[in-house]
This record gives C-alpha cells, sequence and structure tokens, in this order.
C-alpha cells in the first residue's frame, strides 16, 4: 500500500521552494516542458478566478526534499509567471472584482496586475500529494491511473526504468538529436530513445532493441562522462556532415534527410564514432556516408535495406546493421 500524505502550499510557497532546490524535475517519468503560452496563461487565469487545479503528486526523499512525480507543468508556470517570465497571452478573457467589475490581464506581467490579482496568485492553495519509499513500479502505476487509464508507451516506461538516464537526456539534447527530432517525436521521448539506441551500440555488446531485451539492459546500464563526451562528439562530426550537404541540391537533400530519420541517426553516430577512432575528418565521413546513402533505396546495401525494415529491433537485424557499418570505415 501506497504511503500517501498531502500538504497546502501557496502559488509563492511552491515557487520558492523550487528556487530554494527542495523540489526536484529530474524523475524519469516526468514529461519536458512542453506547455505553450495559452495553457500556462489559463492556469494563471484558473488561479486569479478561483477555479480548481488538480493535485500534484510528488515523493519525499529521505532528506526531505520532493520529486515531483505529475505536476512539472503546472509548477514551473507558477514559478514563471512569478519570476516574470512570460507575459500573459493576449486571448485571456477579462477578470472580476470583487465588486463584479471586469478587469483586462491580458498582455500582462505578474508585476504589471492589481496587488489583488498579485495576491490570488501568490496565495492559491495548491494540494500537494506525496509519497514515501514510492518503488519505479508504483510511479509507472501511479501514471497509468492519475492517466485515466492511459498507460505508459512502452519507450516511457524504459527511460523510467533507466539508471542513467540523465546522462542518456543530455545526450539527446545534442543539436543533432534535438534537430531530427520533431516536438511531437520529444514529447513521445523519440529523442532519448535515439541517444539510449546511439550509446547502446557505440558502447555495449548489446543488440537487441526490443522491449523485452533493451528495457532490462537499459534498466542496470552505466554511462559515463566520458562516453557522454564521445558520443557528443561523433554527434558533433555526424553534424558537420549535415553542414557540409547542401540541402537544394537533390541529391544532397535526399542523403540529410536519411541522415535525419532516427533509426540511420543511430547508425551514423556509431560510423561516426568509429571514424573518429580511426582518425577520420567530416570531409571523409561525408564521403562514407553519401556514398552509402545515395541511392534510391533506403541505402546501396540490400543487407541493411532489410534490417530496418519490419522487426527492425531485434537482435539479428540490429546485428546485420551493425556488421554493414562496421565495414564502411574499412572500405
Amino acid at each position: 500500500m501506497l504511503k500517501k500524505a498531502n500538504i497546502q502550499w501557496s502559488g509563492k510557497t511552491l515557487r520558492n521552494q523550487i528556487e530554494k532546490g527542495q523540489v526536484s524535475f529530474e524523475c524519469a517519468v516526468q514529461r519536458n516542458p512542453v506547455w505553450d503560452i495559452s495553457r500556462k496563461s489559463l492556469l494563471i487565469h484558473s488561479m486569479i478566478e478561483g477555479y480548481p487545479i488538480p493535485p500534484f503528486y510528488f515523493a519525499r526523499r529521505n532528506d526531505g526534499k520532493y520529486d515531483a512525480l505529475d505536476g512539472q507543468q503546472r509548477s514551473l508556470a507558477i514559478k514563471g509567471y512569478l519570476d516574470g517570465e512570460f507575459l500573459l497571452s493576449e486571448d485571456m478573457p477579462p477578470v472580476t472584482d470583487e465588486n463584479g467589475y471586469p478587469v483586462t490581464v491580458a498582455g500582462q506581467e505578474f508585476t504589471e496586475l492589481p496587488e489583488w490579482i498579485q495576491d490570488n496568485i501568490k496565495d492559491y492553495s495548491l494540494t500537494i500529494y506525496y509519497f514515501e519509499d514510492i518503488t519505479e513500479e508504483e510511479i509507472a502505476e501511479l501514471f497509468f491511473r492519475i492517466n485515466n487509464g492511459k498507460p505508459l508507451t512502452s519507450v516511457e516506461l524504459t527511460r523510467v526504468k533507466a539508471k542513467s538516464i540523465l546522462k542518456f537526456q543530455e545526450i539527446a539534447k545534442h543539436e543533432m538529436i534535438a534537430g531530427a527530432i520533431t516536438e511531437a517525436g520529444k514529447r513521445r521521448y523519440n529523442d532519448e530513445n535515439v541517444a539510449m539506441q546511439a550509446w547502446t551500440l557505440c558502447f555495449s555488446e548489446c543488440r537487441d532493441f526490443t522491449t523485452k531485451g533493451f528495457r532490462p539492459f537499459i534498466e542496470s546500464a552505466v554511462v559515463t562522462k566520458e562516453q557522454v563526451r564521445e558520443i557528443g562528439q561523433a554527434l558533433d562530426c555526424v553534424k558537420a556532415v549535415c553542414d557540409l550537404l547542401n540541402p537544394e541540391e537533390k541529391a544532397d537533400k535526399r542523403v540529410l534527410k536519411k541522415i535525419k530519420t532516427r533509426s540511420h541517426l543511430v547508425s551514423c553516430t556509431y560510423v561516426a564514432l568509429q571514424a573518429l577512432r580511426a582518425g577520420k575528418s567530416a570531409e571523409e565521413l561525408k564521403e562514407v556516408l553519401y556514398k552509402f546513402f545515395d541511392s534510391n533505396q533506403t541505402s546501396v546495401s540490400e543487407i541493411y535495406n532489410k534490417s530496418v525494415g519490419s522487426g527492425s529491433a531485434k537482435p539479428d537485424k540490429v546485428q546485420s546493421r551493425v556488421q554493414v557499418l562496421d565495414s564502411l570505415i574499412g572500405d
């Protein structure tokens, strides 16, 4: 049974606790900050008008600090508005004062609001449910239940269990990965999945990307700072190759598109690391990747092409890709 308790924090208290480092948003199950101005503004408008806001869910650590399990978007929106980081959306409707008169808040930052409105935001009572000694399995089940029975996706469950999730997130922030994955893809953690798969190819013997094999491997995988640095250099090299290609040229555009495709980006990162270890330049890597992907099919290798089709996560398919990729730098 979950050990649950609750506390009431004002908007100002929540902001101060975050500022002091008492609340962390590094829990793996947390989504990336994705709220736009409209959603942030609606939250603030609800606080002004006294509309209810869903409770927050935290886990309390032994040192008394909290890990946010659910509520990151709302927490950062509240702190951000109190700190003057954004203006309320221009389409926000007026709020009503105690005499029933409308007061315009659209387009205003916190310090521009009347004092009574500022007080409504700062003093708004937020319900914080917190849990002690909660396990990763219980966190996943909690998310399942508070999201109306919508289960976590395979990628979400894998990242929840990842021992080195912060290192994978650091890799995923590289501009090569960040630029190749759409915002919708980032909300599904495709960027982190690329980071996990690329690291796995580069620094382990695991060649199984199926959920059954990949999840337990990632759960215990230990990523070092040196490996983060190395894979960052490999991604720098891939980025340099992309910069050498001209998107206005038909053939270059075709190759560029393939490099930025998720499965191929994992492959290119692996090849880039091998190229760097062999002392090859970005120009030389460009020639290798260009020759490989300059085809009306996926690549010039039928073996590789078959390995990225149906069942591409299976060990035999991943191993086939690696064997083809290993031959590129040796050519």
